[in-house]
């Protein structure tokens, strides 16, 4: 009993830290709203107020968003915390922050299931909980964490039913995560599927599964395959979007090649070695392994730099050391256990490398965290289990600086120097140029924008300059090349403004600015915080 209620305290520290470094100036940290932040937070106050998207729609269960359509789920837990706090930033991201908690504690619940060893699954939840992959996602208005809550959750349950006799509770729990989980975040259909049906496949051919257990593996992928039949065309519609298969530089390096060939090469081989299958592929595989490079995981962080940050990468340095020691005990101690964990380690990167967009991507891959946590948890337990005693006494004082100063580090790099380096990501100069409209836009008839600055309506709307009732009027008015909210006009044209009326106010991107200071007179920009400028204000 002493020894559980230590386990336990050392639970509930591990979810105040965290509690803590999840929501510590959530309202600026990061710092600047992002266009899919702001997007999600004028849906749920329009909801809110009217039981209506920003499209008119009614209790919706997508939102068009800004380029494709998203779940509106996130909007509608958005809601009461609006209507607590009111329409911040703090106050959009706070849903993110706690279900990142919750999900430490489902990791925990998750590890201790699976190996029923209350130290690893205490370390793997602490390693969760100071996770700077993790909690960058867990700070921001994002679908994928509660994706990922949901997609822990589904493990737990699919454990239970396939280790024990069939539970109604447990099915009925299984069923619901793996829908809400495809239904929230697109990436969750291929992980989720790939997984399950890689299980019941690999359990055919596997003699030491009796019948039993490979009955339960492909009852459990015909639930996954129904939940995702039923969120499918989402999906469909995204990959439309952005999917590998739109990407023309493969097609573009068939045709280098092939000219280049002509001649010298039969037609036959021409055609045999340069074709889309070959070019696709090896496209494809560009970009999946991509996900498991070190400068990716420990270094850089991806390509998607609004999670991102500076001087750090997704993992700690010291993780490097620990995850090959934990894929060797896994090898070692839990055979059984090492072709699951090997294979959501295999299909994680997938739906990032079906994409074109943010190569290697920290949103997309996001999954592949729960074995690389896991392998971190089993490397100190193995290096716990085997050194000596005498070192083992120098190695925990050690092991305990690393890990703090490791800390320590990230929160120095994500409190003081992300907000100065890493806002260009993250579409604060929209709130800076609009902070600046605000103040002169009465001196104006019209205010213009160009190249394609459609979702800068949303900061406008924070300004109280566009009202809900306004945007609800003209609906997916955005995705047209010229439209206009009451005095405010969007073109997309590139660095082009056309039918400047007298006394505008134009907005542009700086990049813009020579081009246009020609034509006409600046008056301003909107800068970054690390002055960078980010808008130019002219007038005619």
């Amino acid at each position: 009993m002493k020894q559980q209620r230590i386990y336990n305290i050392f639970l509930l520290l591990i979810l105040l830290i965290a509690f803590l470094l999840r929501t510590t100036n959530l309202g600026s940290i990061p710092k600047g709203l992002q266009s899919d932040e702001a997007s999600f937070l004028i849906n749920s106050t329009s909801i809110m107020e009217t039981s209506k998207d920003e499209d008119g729609k009614f209790l919706p269960l997508y939102l068009n968003s800004l380029i494709d359509s998203k779940p509106a789920l996130y909007s509608y837990l958005q809601i009461p915390f609006i209507k607590m706090f009111g329409v911040t930033t703090s106050a959009s991201r706070l849903p993110s922050a706690l279900i990142g908690v919750l999900s430490v504690y489902l990791f925990y619940s998750l590890v201790l299931l699976v190996f029923n060893n209350k130290r690893i699954a205490l370390v793997g939840a602490l390693m969760l909980a100071v996770s700077p992959w993790h909690i960058m996602n867990s700070r921001a208005t994002q679908e994928v964490i509660l994706s990922f809550a949901l997609i822990i959750a589904n493990f737990i349950a699919g454990h239970t039913l396939f280790y024990n006799k069939f539970s109604k509770k447990y099915f009925v729990l299984f069923f619901a995560t793996a829908l809400l989980a495809m239904y929230t975040y697109h990436a969750a259909k291929v992980v989720l599927v790939l997984f399950y049906f890689g299980l019941a496949f690999l359990a055919l051919f596997d003699k030491t599964k009796t019948k039993l257990e490979k009955k339960s593996l492909l009852k459990l992928s015909a639930v996954i395959f129904i939940s995702f039949l039923i969120t499918a065309q989402a999906a469909l519609t995204r990959f439309s979007a952005i999917g590998l298969l739109n990407d023309d530089l493969p097609k573009a390096l068939i045709f280098d090649y092939s000219t280049n060939s002509t001649g010298s090469t039969p037609l036959l081989a021409i055609r045999a070695f340069y074709n889309k299958p070959i070019m696709y592929f090896k496209y494809f595989l560009e970009t999946y392994l991509a996900h498991f490079d070190l400068n990716y995981l420990f270094t850089t962080g991806g390509a998607t730099r609004r999670f991102n940050v500076p001087f750090h990468g997704l993992l700690y340095m010291f993780e490097l050391v620990l995850i090959p020691l934990g894929l060797f005990s896994l090898i070692k101690k839990y055979p059984k256990l090492l072709v699951p964990g090997l294979l959501l380690l295999l299909v994680s990167p997938i739906p990032a490398a079906l994409t074109t967009e943010e190569i290697p991507s920290s949103i997309r891959a996001f999954t592949i965290l729960i074995p690389l946590t896991i392998a971190t948890a089993l490397g100190f337990e193995w290096l716990l289990d085997n050194l000596n005693k005498k070192v083992k006494y120098f190695f925990i004082p050690v092991a305990f600086i690393i890990l703090t100063w490791s800390v320590a580090f990230f929160v120095q790099q994500l409190f003081i120097i992300m907000p100065i380096k890493n806002t260009i990501y993250r579409s604060r100069s929209y709130e800076v140029v609009s902070e600046k409209i605000a103040q002169i836009q009465d001196q104006y008839e019209t205010i213009q924008f160009t190249s394609d600055l459609r979702e800068m309506y949303i900061y406008l709307w924070q300004q109280n300059l566009i009202s809900i009732d306004e945007i609800q009027s003209n609906p997916l008015a955005r995705y047209n090349h010229n439209y206009n909210l009451g005095k405010y006009y969007f073109n997309q044209s590139n660095c082009e403004f056309t039918g400047v009326k007298s006394n505008s106010l134009l907005i542009a991107p700086y990049s813009c600015a020579v081009s246009l200071t020609k034509q006409y007179r600046e008056i301003g920009t909107a800068n970054f915080d690390d002055g960078t400028p980010g808008f130019i204000l002219l007038t005619n």
